[in-house]
């Protein structure tokens, strides 16, 4: 199998989950590429790749911060019906923690997505994906009582902590990749998420259940090679939770290789999301090994009360490439052994096309 030398590792992911009118994000997205389009599933070079990623906010003026986990995997598995098609699948699980009421909401997520070639040389690329959640939620009510609340009963708080919802959902998004020019690619797309607006099996005060409102995420984001060492990537992102909120955020990033041949590579990225938060990132490369660590430096109203101490985010994926006993000759050579003449190897993907 001839590997695929062309499709580029997808920038831009992000999952947001919503805590009331709370809209979480991530500032990191190269490191959570299953989270906000699952058009990202299975758009890389190689046979699998796992990854997760963790992020803390809010821990400055609340008992119990905002904390969200996530693992997945996901592979370039088949054909498509046309030989420049290929298709992907993927698995995320991940969980949020959010709030003095310990509220736990646990996501197992199934997606594929269809890539289409749209020429010979595989550098414009449209992309279909959709993704299957189901959620379960529970309450902690240890933190906050009904008698820390001015000797009180709330309702409210008694229905959520005699309740553990479950329910599912659907999301849906498009993508379309393509080279400007030899040294310039840009990427557009747009999620819409809670696409069956699925409902909590919580009644709240007034006996009414609440639904889960759809999500939309847009985004564009471009790769500029300025020098043979160095490239550019500017992003932006658009998030909305049906009425209740949107954010915007810009960010700047680059990557530069340290020396000509070398593995490692440094990047990093600058960023600003509108009336919200700073953001700082940092991390590297070597192999098929990819880490970054970002800081968000709280500028909204919240600074008065957690110093501007926003949020800490980690994340890491690796890209398998596993390669059989030669059976033919191939592409990547294995060292001589016992003086012996070196066998070639091919890559496995899991996709034939590819």
């Amino acid at each position: 199998m001839e590997i695929f030398k062309y499709i580029l590792v997808a920038f831009l992911l992000s999952l947001t989950s919503l805590c009331y009118s709370q809209l979480q994000h991530f500032s990191d997205y190269v490191h959570n590429p299953l989270a906000l389009s699952a058009t990202q599933i299975g758009q890389f070079s190689g046979t699998i790749r796992v990854g997760g990623s963790i992020r803390e906010q809010f821990k400055a003026f609340i008992f119990e911060p905002f904390q969200t986990q996530s693992v997945y995997i996901d592979s370039p598995i088949t054909a498509g019906f046309n030989k420049k098609h290929w298709v992907g699948l993927g698995v995320q699980l991940s969980q949020d923690q959010a709030g003095d009421l310990s509220r736990q909401q646990s996501n197992f997520t199934i997606g594929t997505a269809y890539h289409i070639g749209l020429n010979d040389e595989m550098d414009k690329v449209l992309s279909f994906g959709a993704q299957y959640r189901l959620t379960s939620t529970s309450f902690d009510g240890t933190p906050v009582t009904e008698n820390s609340i001015n000797n009180l009963t709330d309702p409210d708080i008694n229905n959520l902590l005699a309740a553990t919802p479950s329910y599912n959902n659907f999301n849906t998004a498009i993508s379309y990749k393509s080279s400007w020019s030899n040294t310039t690619d840009v990427e557009t797309g747009i999620a819409v998420n809670n696409i069956t607006k699925s409902r909590f099996e919580v009644l709240d005060s007034l006996n009414k259940n609440n639904a889960e409102p759809l999500r939309y995420h847009a985004y564009m984001k471009m790769n500029k090679q300025l020098t043979d060492n160095f490239m550019l990537q500017p992003t932006i992102v658009y998030q909305r939770a049906d009425q209740f909120t949107s954010n915007i955020m810009i960010l700047l990033g680059g990557e530069v290789i340290m020396k000509e041949n070398s593995h490692i590579k440094l990047n990093g990225q600058i960023g600003y999301r509108l009336s919200d938060a700073l953001i700082f990132s940092l991390g590297g490369k070597y192999k098929d090994w990819s880490a970054r660590a970002s800081y968000d430096v709280t500028v909204s109203s919240a600074q008065a009360y957690n110093g501007g101490r926003g949020a800490f985010e980690l994340g890491l994926f690796k890209i398998f490439k596993i390669y059989p006993k030669p059976v033919r000759p191939g592409n990547t050579e294995e060292p001589k052994k016992n003086g012996k003449n070196n066998h070639k190897y091919d890559l496995i993907e899991l996709c034939p096309r590819l």
